[in-house]
């Protein structure tokens, strides 16, 4: 838990655990978040600024303070929903940066001269992509890139939504002695939407779904090799390894050499169905690099690369089919020894009925923040001896990895190797495996181990030697593949990726792909006429200020549905809601009405724009502590497991939190939880009332 305490008397601060003071020009804020580069959590406060000095200068100590006092209440007491983590501070010091810039460039003294007006030429600068030194240029000089050209949306998103932060920052800033923002900027409007509607800027790089004509023999490639390849390696790698513990002496030259000669000896297995083993002996061979270096692969660099090789193709087959995040993959811990046949880190449910078995990874997230998850891995017939390949795949991780983590003393599953060749001898070879590295290691197996040449001309020249693979694709392209199976998953993806709503599954992953969007309006619509006939039941239980409307309008409802055509009741309801477009749009923790009456949609109100031209959710803003407050959300019996889950996370995190270092988040987590408990009384006093 974020350990966040204020010394007044010093003016000096505790974040995340390690101690700073205003003025300071470099903050080194501690990140553990796994797999990712230590520089994303330093904020450096000395940049140069237009005018030819630093924001370390005495010239602009106030301003440097400001914006350091921001930075604190945004860690010590934020005022929206959302929590920093450390990995994120290096990004909101860039934003700042740039913040920091136009003052200058505009002189600007405080945050709190920043009006509405003035917000709208901070977005123009902070879309010029030489805007931070326009103060330098003669105006023939001045850069000229318009909108859309070499600036990104997530850059520009950042800098401007920094500039929401501080006005939302005022009060909390204020407690500190500093004057905030007093006009929100932007007239309102949120980042996002000026960034899209007003800039014209769109989300580019926006990762799409590998395609099927490269996912396919990818994650074939991937599964072949975690099954009798993989015994192969390992046995290989044992074979590699005896002679570690030996002391430097002519005896443990000898047994090296006789190792080697046995690495080339080695005969590789032949599989089912094939007439020759899965790969050539191992020799001596020259390996080209991206960049046409050549390297001399000698017998114990590549038992290494089959050993990088096969790690590589555990993790495809665990992303690819959960759709994992890196982080969260390199994150999971493991014990050495195995419970039941299976790695610690997984654990096993069965059904209620006892006919299916369900494996599930335990992981942490670092989502919004981090916490301890799960994740489906997959399930199996009571009974059966046949183990999901994600299961597999761990299994052949926590085996071929052990000798490793023994040796650095680690219980982290993945690891990397830091030595430049061979297999590691010595604790310091062995190291934490980072995003980066991953995504490299999942390029060279596309280019070293997939066929690609029955896929499309465009797919080969796209993923050659790997060159468009990125870990995080995987995560989409399982989305996508579940939508295929069937729109209606949709809730089900939503609660796998541990989204609040199916709205954030469908814009983050499945977008506007034209092959889909008819299925998915087919299945809101059927989703929708489905709940349309529970909500008005006669005896339905329901809560939330939605219930009022349904219990008010419920029996006109029903009429109107019985005057509709079709055969059965189902048929109407459904002819009603696509007559009308009266969708419920589903969230873990109730189902929303917008459609119903969209003037009083909470989180369009809050956007500034809601009426009967926006009759749905609006995503940005819709959150449970927004839902819960709104008019619209209808929550059942069916929500109670996340009010559950709701509660016991609070209180967890109430118990590990400090509520006079943390005045602000202890404040938030209360009322979460006390929240849950109400809501959990009505529910239970409903179900008893049945």
């Amino acid at each position: 838990m974020t350990n966040v305490a204020v010394k007044e008397a010093t003016r000096s601060f505790v974040l995340f655990e390690r101690e700073f003071a205003l003025g300071d020009l470099v903050w080194d804020i501690p990140n553990d978040i796994p797999g990712t580069p230590k520089g994303m959590s330093t904020v450096k406060w000395d940049v140069e600024l237009p005018d030819g000095l630093t924001l370390g200068s005495p010239k602009h100590a106030g301003l440097l303070q400001q914006l350091q006092i921001y930075l604190v209440t945004r860690i010590l007491n934020p005022q929206s929903s959302s929590f920093p983590r450390p990995s994120t501070c290096g990004s909101l010091g860039r934003a700042l940066e740039t913040l920091a810039s136009w003052m200058v460039a505009s002189d600007i003294k405080a945050v709190s001269d920043i009006s509405a007006e003035l917000s709208w030429d901070y977005a123009d600068f902070a879309v010029d992509a030489k805007g931070r030194v326009r103060a330098h240029l003669e105006p023939s000089q001045e850069p000229n890139v318009s909108y859309g050209e070499d600036v990104s949306f997530s850059t520009v998103w950042r800098d401007l939504n920094v500039l929401q932060s501080l006005f939302q920052q005022r009060n909390a800033m204020r407690d500190l002695g500093c004057i905030g923002m007093t006009e929100a900027p932007f007239d309102g409007r949120s980042a996002k939407a000026v960034v899209t509607q007003d800039l014209g800027i769109r989300r580019r790089g926006k990762l799409t779904p590998i395609p099927d004509d490269v996912a396919v023999p990818v994650l074939n490639a991937a599964v072949r090799m975690i099954g009798l390849p993989a015994k192969d390696v390992i046995a290989l790698q044992k074979l590699h390894d005896d002679v570690r513990d030996l002391e430097h002496t002519a005896e443990r030259l000898a047994k090296y050499k006789a190792n080697i000669q046995k690495i080339r000896a080695f005969e590789f297995a032949t599989l089912d169905g094939e007439e020759l083993p899965w790969r050539e002996p191992i020799d001596i061979y020259e390996r080209v690099y991206r960049d046409d270096r050549k390297f001399q692969i000698k017998e114990s660099q590549a038992v290494r690369r089959l050993v990088v090789a096969l790690q590589t193709a555990c993790v495809i087959t665990i992303q690819g089919l959960t759709g994992m995040r890196a982080h969260e993959l390199i994150g999971v811990q493991v014990g050495d020894t195995l419970i039941d046949g299976l790695p610690d880190c997984v654990e096993v449910e069965d059904r209620r009925d006892g006919t299916v078995r369900k494996y599930f990874l335990k992981s942490e997230t670092f989502k919004r923040r981090r916490r301890k998850e799960r994740w489906l891995l997959g399930a199996s017939l009571a009974g059966s001896n046949e183990l999901p390949l994600p299961v597999r795949a761990l299994l052949v991780l926590h085996e071929l990895n052990a000798p490793w983590r023994r040796l650095r003393d680690s219980n982290q599953l993945l690891v990397t190797f830091v030595g430049g060749q061979g297999l590691p001898r010595v604790p310091e070879s062995v190291g934490a495996l980072t995003s980066a590295p991953l995504s490299i290691m999942q390029k060279e197996f596309v280019g070293e181990h997939v066929d690609l040449s029955a896929a499309s001309e465009q797919s080969q020249r796209d993923f050659a030697d790997g060159a468009a693979l990125r870990p995080h694709r995987w995560r989409t392209t399982f989305a996508m593949f579940v939508m295929r199976v069937s729109p209606r998953l949709l809730p089900a993806l939503s609660q796998h990726y541990k989204h609040l709503n199916a709205v954030v599954t469908q814009e983050g992953y499945i977008g506007t792909n034209p092959a889909l969007r008819d299925d998915m309006a087919s299945a809101r619509s059927q989703t929708s006429a489905e709940y349309l006939l529970r909500l008005t039941s006669p005896d339905a239980k329901l809560l939330g200020g939605g219930a009022k409307l349904f219990h008010e309008h419920a029996a006109a409802l029903r009429a109107r549905m019985e005057a509709e055509p079709g055969v059965s009741l189902y048929d109407r309801a459904l002819s009603l809601v696509e007559r009308l477009e009266l969708f419920v749009y589903d969230a873990a923790y109730g189902k929303c009405l917008s459609a119903f009456a969209p003037h009083a949609s909470r989180c369009n109100r809050l956007a500034g724009y809601a009426g009967s031209h926006r009759p749905y959710p609006n995503a940005a803003f819709r959150s449970p502590e927004t839902c819960t407050q709104c008019e619209l959300l209808v929550i059942t019996p069916e929500h109670m497991s996340y009010f559950e889950d709701r509660l016991e996370k609070a209180n967890l995190a109430l118990s590990e939190t400090s509520s006079s270092q943390e005045p602000g988040l202890t404040r938030v987590l209360q009322q979460r939880a006390r929240q849950a408990k109400q809501i959990l009384s009505v529910i239970n006093r409903l179900e008893a009332e049945a």
